[in-house]
């Protein structure tokens, strides 16, 4: 299991971006949450094995193509326990 901080850029937010993110983690084994950040990029925290957070990301870059123009991905250690992928506010 790893913790990745992902930061989104692009066309992310007002286009149901984090809802939909929710959606795709759905049926993963993830926990974690995804904010808007001020900056008008958008953050997810996530932990689970490393091929569960791959599949996230290429679900997301599935849905959102040429709306998404930087993912920057760095690993992290685990500073909170997370029940479940939610959105955060």
């Amino acid at each position: 299991m790893i913790t990745q901080r992902t930061i989104f850029s692009g066309q992310v937010q007002g286009v149901g971006f984090r809802w939909t993110a929710v959606q795709c983690a759905r049926n993963l084994p993830i926990t974690g949450f995804i904010r808007n950040l001020v900056d008008g990029t958008v953050e997810m925290i996530t932990t689970a094995e490393a091929d569960a957070q791959q599949t996230l990301i290429d679900r997301l870059r599935s849905h959102f193509g040429a709306s998404i123009t930087g993912i920057d991905i760095h690993e992290r250690p685990v500073v909170e326990d997370y029940d479940d992928f939610q959105i955060r506010h």
